[in-house]
């Protein structure tokens, strides 16, 4: 796995499962899929891409009725725009990616990428919290 990848996703993962604003939203569980989805794009059109996939994805998850936990981390330095979801057991991945309101947004993005968008599936195994 990619360094950026796997040092961001720890870094989210850590201020997910800290953060006692979350407490009373979705809270994956072990068995959960986690999917990572990473796409690269030129720095002039960064910004927008940033915004596009923000914006977008949201709608277009909430449009798509499944329960999940979505968070958005950016690097600048590579121009690359990460989106960490956890799809709560029984929403089915599969169906997201065939969801219209997600090809709206990918169709988008697409026109922006300098590349394939790379999905990675993962399983949630656990988790680990400190402080309050």
């Amino acid at each position: 796995m990619n360094a950026i990848v796997r040092g961001a996703t720890l870094v989210v993962a850590a201020w997910f499962w800290t953060t006692a604003a979350l407490a009373q939203d979705y809270q994956p569980q072990p068995g959960d899929t986690v999917v990572i989805y990473t796409g690269k794009y030129e720095p002039e059109v960064f910004e927008r891409a940033r915004q596009i996939g923000h914006e977008g994805f949201s709608k277009a998850i909430s449009e798509a009725g499944q329960t999940r936990r979505t968070f958005f981390i950016a690097s600048p330095e590579t121009n690359e725009i990460i989106g960490i979801s956890f799809f709560k057991k029984g929403h089915s991945v599969d169906e997201w990616h065939d969801h219209s309101a997600r090809a709206e947004v990918v169709k988008q993005l697409d026109a922006l990428r300098t590349g394939p968008v790379v999905i990675r599936r993962y399983e949630l195994t656990g988790s680990h919290s400190t402080g309050e």
